[in-house]
């Protein structure tokens, strides 16, 4: 059995919009995740100062782990997430947090996020999107100093429901459009292949998925672009 940790922070409350159907995501996103042999641990609605310590803690939990997975279900904008108290903590940051961990050196450290990167897109009338308020510099963290040599960010995934200054829909009765797809195509695929191949098909799959919303009194649909971005210098299987 390999040793594998992975995080998932499901930030359903917010000072002007609870993320109704987030618990959905969350549930499928642990329920895929033990399939895929990690140990997983859920904090539900961190504020904005726990998400980076709160990272660390599990980042550091096994000394001889091969990956580290952390999904964080939250409204958000280009580069950021929101905590329960609305603000902001930078993607960067967690980033660097990471960089730190010195059993992570050289190890796949894979994010997803379920978070609006912006609002260029017509308000839907039976999705909601993770969208969110103005940035806040996130605080300090203890992490560990002494660090094999390697790139500074080398071996990141990060996989987001939506492209740049885009909005992410979120179904309250179903969960959102990425995670499930998400999801769906690991639990059917990571037998056999990769990663980045597994997301890809989500990404298409997502892509196909028409959603009806009404702008300027008429009809239309949208269709949301999941997007990853990945420093990755092999291929990652489960």
């Amino acid at each position: 059995m390999k040793n594998r940790q992975a995080l998932i922070i499901n930030i359903v409350k917010h000072p002007t919009k609870e993320r109704h159907g987030s618990d959905k995501d969350k549930d499928a996103l642990k329920e895929t995740l033990n399939i895929l042999g990690y140990t997983v641990h859920v904090k539900p609605d961190l504020k904005r100062d726990e998400i980076i310590p709160k990272v660390v803690k599990y980042a550091k939990k096994d000394k001889h782990c091969d990956s580290f997975i952390c999904c964080i279900l939250a409204h958000g904008s280009q580069g950021v997430v929101c905590g329960s108290d609305g603000k902001k903590v930078e993607i960067k940051e967690i980033s660097k947090a990471l960089n730190m961990v010195k059993q992570l050196k050289g190890k796949p450290k894979i994010f997803f996020f379920q978070a609006c990167q912006g609002s260029d897109a017509p308000k839907a009338e039976q999705a909601e999107a993770d969208d969110g308020s103005n940035v806040h510099v996130s605080g300090e963290v203890e992490i560990d100093v002494t660090i094999p040599k390697l790139p500074r960010d080398s071996d990141f995934f990060y996989g987001c429901a939506s492209s740049f200054e885009t909005i992410s829909m979120r179904v309250p009765s179903e969960g959102s459009l990425y995670i499930q797809a998400l999801c769906r195509v690991l639990k059917e695929k990571y037998k056999t292949e990769d990663l980045l191949t597994m997301v890809t098909t989500v990404h298409y799959l997502v892509a196909k998925d028409e959603r009806s919303v009404r702008k300027g009194g008429k009809d239309v649909f949208y269709q949301q672009q999941p997007q990853l971005v990945s420093t990755l210098r092999k291929l990652v299987h489960f």
